[in-house]
């Protein structure tokens, strides 16, 4: 199987309510690292991967 990067916010508010969207689907965004680390994990989908961006990154990442 093919693993996943899923790129999320890093802070803001933008990050709460993409998290809150994902938890009202069922899906809990974990960041194990705590709130310094740039990777996390989505409870019981151990081949996808979640990609904390801050804003500036994210906005930049449209022209790659």
């Amino acid at each position: 199987m093919t693993s996943i990067i899923l790129a999320a916010l890093s802070k803001g508010r933008l990050k709460e309510l993409t998290r809150d969207w994902f938890a009202a689907k069922g899906v809990t965004i974990a960041r194990p690292g705590g709130a310094c680390s740039y990777l996390g994990a989505i409870d019981g989908m151990p081949k996808v991967t979640v990609r904390f961006f801050p804003a500036s990154k994210a906005a930049d990442s449209r022209h790659n």
